[in-house]
């Protein structure tokens, strides 16, 4: 009946049939193997692959009871899922129940031998709760960071969780796709269920559980069911059911280990998707949304994620589909609230930042170099995209939603890792060249070896890095290879990315002053010459506006402090001396300020710059309102201020200055003084052989200058 049904061309369910479905369990379990596809007949197999996968489920729910509290066993008993059961279901749950009941003693030895866990040791030493409670600092925003402080945990004492995920080679078999009976029926039950008529979705609504458990069936080892089907159904399942499906996903008694059986699957692009889309869904309630993250973080589900980045024998498809399905994680995370309850475990076990790490340091990865380039992807998603701002519509007047951070801390805690390994990814930099050979076809310029996207995203974490700590920027300077930098820069002057970054970079080590790191890069690596010489040089090169860039950055840093090292550097600098005329000269042009501009109701529009550090030195000026007047190329100008430098200081010019009749009675008071000066000296030298008549005459004059200099004041 099944079969004639299903090799129709355009089936639907009728009520006869719904009733017999509704009636009969196995019925509809049969139904739904047309879609799983698992082999009817070879029992013995059958009944093997199921024994294995109940053996999983029972070792899984172990390892899971061990780590809930009897509070979290409690709420689940107060609220059991709303199903509509059958005679089996029944069954099996008494069977089930009576299972659990006899290892409820070992369970509770199991529980107090693990009362003092090494998870337990770590949490008490969890930095936030204790900022918040002791001393009540609020981290609302991440520009704290540089407030607090981690002790940094010895590798000896690190622990990893164990991982939940065994991932065989059955996995990564071509399932059979030649049957074209057989996929057609697997499609029409797709269609049938998702056909969005009123008997299939009271179908999928009151047998939930029996059709998410029978579409869990095509993760068994012998199943041939098509991935693709069973996105289609899994996530129209969830539309229908909503919050009351999280009721199942949360329950180890029901489709909690959804969730693992996926991620065995994870290097099929379906199963991302799907998996992302039971994490997060628009149909979940809030309430039904943080438990879904809980039961994340009490399964230690996104350990298991970066874990799966060491496997004995990894395969490229899987690192490469656990990067992005981290990447799509934060994604989402950042724009949901209470997102952060499923990183605490993540958080509080600094062993999956550091592990991260040690696999892009390290020169040769087992797996090769898919691991590096995950890891770096990884980190990446983490920096940049963990903080989420809403942009408003072109098309809509309404303002946007207020910016939730969620992830605030979870990115607070990776920063504070990452100031303590800068080194470590420098040298990721260094390994993560690509292994691709210079090939020269006939071209005048060919690099060594290709930059490659990976090194582009280990420089901005570590530029990134370097700007959340600006008062700590001096010591981790100290740890970053300068010549090697500087080398990339003139080797790779056609990848304008990384020039980009490097003269962040740059303008990061000249703002913070420090003369130990400045010295390192613009003296031991000859950095000043080699800009000069590539500017001057007729072969064809990108690079030479932000050479522009990074010159002026010298010489308005040497303006603002003469008396440091940059302006000692310059001035000694004959080469220097000879390139600031030029170097003025193609500012002025590049920024058009010797032409002027006509254009009736339109500004002038402000010389192009990468964004500041500091705003404030071009607030003041538009602030003012003389933007006309601050055009140029000194301090004190637009573009200066537009690259974060202010006007020079002066000392002690009175604002009437320019006023002829405050200058004369400026002189006047001037003359008065010269002439105290001198009877003052007189007198001392008269004094000079009795000492105290001395210090009565200094202390004399000095009051008698005090009340003349007030008296004055008043009466100006």
């Amino acid at each position: 009946m099944l079969e004639k049904l299903l090799d129709m061309d355009n089936p639907t369910i009728n009520q006869e049939l719904y009733q017999i479905f509704i009636d009969y369990d196995e019925c509809l379990k049969l139904f739904m193997n047309y879609l799983a596809r698992v082999p009817e007949s070879t029992p013995n197999d059958n009944e093997s692959g199921l024994n294995d996968k109940n053996e999983e489920k029972i070792n899984l729910l172990k390892e899971i009871e061990q780590n809930y509290n009897k509070n979290t066993q409690d709420e689940d008993d107060k609220h059991p899922p709303p199903l509509i059961e059958s005679k089996n279901d029944k069954i099996s749950l008494e069977v089930k129940k009576d299972d659990e009941n006899k290892k409820e003693d070992e369970n509770e030895k199991e529980d107090e031998e693990n009362h003092h866990s090494p998870y337990e040791k770590f949490e008490n030493k969890n930095f936030f709760d204790v900022l918040e409670k002791d001393q009540g600092i609020q981290l609302d925003t991440i520009d704290n960071i540089e407030d607090y402080d981690i002790e940094l945990i010895d590798e000896n004492d690190l622990f990893f969780f164990p991982s939940y995920v065994t991932i065989n080679e059955d996995v990564y078999r071509e399932r059979e796709k030649d049957d074209n009976v057989a996929m057609k029926r697997s499609y029409n039950v797709m269609e049938i269920l998702c056909s969005r008529t009123d008997l299939s979705d009271k179908l999928m609504k009151e047998k939930a559980y029996i059709i998410g458990n029978s579409l869990l069936n095509v993760f068994l080892p012998n199943s041939d069911g098509n991935m693709n089907h069973f996105k289609k159904v899994w996530e129209y399942l969830i539309a229908l059911n909503k919050s009351s499906f999280v009721d199942l996903l949360v329950s180890p008694d029901y489709l909690s280990h959804a969730f693992y059986d996926m991620l065995r699957y994870i290097h099929e692009s379906a199963i991302i998707t799907v998996l992302v889309k039971t994490i997060f869904s628009d149909f979940y309630s809030s309430e039904a949304q943080v438990r879904i993250y809980e039961h994340l973080n009490d399964l230690d589900f996104l350990e298991s994620v970066l874990g799966l980045l060491d496997l004995e024998k990894p395969r490229k498809e899987t690192i490469s589909a656990i990067s992005e399905l981290f990447d799509n994680i934060i994604e989402q995370s950042s724009r949901h609230e209470n997102s952060n309850i499923l990183f605490k475990a993540v958080q509080s076990n600094p062993s999956c930042i550091i592990n991260l790490i040690d696999n892009i340091a390290e020169k040769q990865n087992y797996s090769g170099e898919i691991q590096r380039n995950a890891s770096i992807e990884i980190l990446y998603s983490i920096v940049t995209k963990s903080i989420y701002t809403p942009v408003p519509s072109m098309f809509d007047d309404t303002p946007p939603p207020p910016p939730i951070y969620p992830l605030q801390q979870f990115r607070f805690t990776v920063f504070i890792y990452l100031r303590e390994f800068v080194w470590d990814l420098c040298l990721g930099m260094q390994y993560s060249l690509s292994n691709t050979e210079k090939q020269n076809n006939g071209q005048k310029y060919v690099a060594s070896k290709p930059f490659g996207v990976a090194r582009l995203q280990l420089f901005e974490i570590i530029y990134e890095t370097l700007k959340k700590f600006p008062r700590s920027l001096p010591k981790v300077l100290e740890n970053i290879p300068w010549k090697m930098l500087v080398n990339w820069f003139f080797e790779y002057k056609f990848n304008s990315r990384y020039q980009d970054l490097f003269y962040k970079v740059f303008d990061l080590v000249i703002k913070s002053n420090h003369t130990p790191t400045i010295k390192k890069l613009i003296t031991k690596t000859h950095l000043i010459t080699r800009l000069i010489d590539t500017y001057n040089s007729k072969e064809p090169t990108d690079c030479r506006g932000y050479i522009i860039l990074m010159c002026n950055n010298l010489r308005f840093h040497a303006d603002m402090h003469p008396n440091g090292y940059v302006h000692v550097t310059l001035q000694s600098h004959p080469k220097w001396n000879e390139f600031v005329p030029i170097l003025k000269e193609v500012t002025a042009l590049q920024n058009n300020f010797s032409k002027t501009f006509d254009i009736l109701g339109c500004p002038r529009p402000l010389p192009y710059t990468p964004q500041p550090l500091n705003f404030e030195p071009i607030m003041d000026i538009l602030n003012s309102g003389k933007f006309s007047n601050k055009l140029g190329t000194e301090l004190g100008s637009v573009y200066a201020a537009l690259l974060g430098y202010g006007p020079a200081e002066k000392k002690d010019v009175h604002p009437n200055s320019n006023n002829k009749a405050f200058l004369k009675k400026h002189a006047k008071k001037s003359k008065r003084k010269t002439k105290k000066i001198i009877n003052r000296r007189t007198r001392k030298k008269e004094a000079s052989d009795d000492v105290n008549t001395l210090n009565q005459v200094e202390n004399d004059n000095i009051r008698q200058s005090s009340e003349e200099d007030y008296s004055e004041e008043n009466d100006d």
